[in-house]
């Protein structure tokens, strides 16, 4: 998973147009990885994961960045954020929206911890084109979307220039800006 799941990391950065003074949030951050490249352009930095061995890990991976003051990494549910109303600049949910059965808390979430014109971007399986028999067993337990679905969920949390679009690796980015 992490080649697979990296290969998408520029997807999102540079859908998000990280800037140094940005607050940025990486919900379901795994061991971290996304948030250290984000570091390299962002100063702070916050990672939400519901695992404690994947918390701890990115504890440990990034003490110097926590030591620093750099980074918050925190356990916890993408549905109910530990953070306050508009926290971050730029928020992040890479490879994880698939296996969350109603990703709508979370949008809702992200949407909150967001500042006014914060960016959010997600990357996930796009439910179309691994549809069929053939994909059954792959997909089985997947929440999968097709672009406008994705687009309506965005929308209806508040998002605006709302944008997903589906790409012909399976792949499913989507993008919104908190108006």
């Amino acid at each position: 998973h992490d080649t697979m799941h990296a290969s998408t990391y520029p997807i999102v950065l540079k859908k998000l147009e990280l800037r140094p003074d940005d607050c940025y949030l990486d919900v379901a951050c795994g061991g971290g990885k996304l948030i250290a490249e984000a570091l390299k352009t962002v100063d702070r930095a916050a990672g939400l994961d519901h695992s404690s061995a994947a918390v701890e890990a990115a504890r440990e991976s990034y003490a110097s960045e926590i030591a620093e003051g750099r980074l918050d990494v925190r356990e916890g549910d993408a549905g109910e954020m530990p953070w306050e109303e508009g926290t971050f600049d730029a928020v992040s949910i890479a490879n994880a929206m698939h296996i969350i059965d109603d990703p709508r808390p979370l949008l809702r979430e992200a949407f909150r911890v967001l500042k006014p014109a914060g960016r959010f971007v997600l990357i996930t399986q796009a439910k179309e084109p691994i549809e069929g028999p053939l994909w059954a067993p792959l997909r089985r337990g997947m929440a999968l979307y097709t672009d406008a679905e994705l687009t309506d969920m965005l929308t209806n949390v508040g998002f605006t220039q709302v944008e997903a679009n589906a790409t012909s690796d399976t792949g499913q980015p989507g993008y919104g800006i908190k108006a």
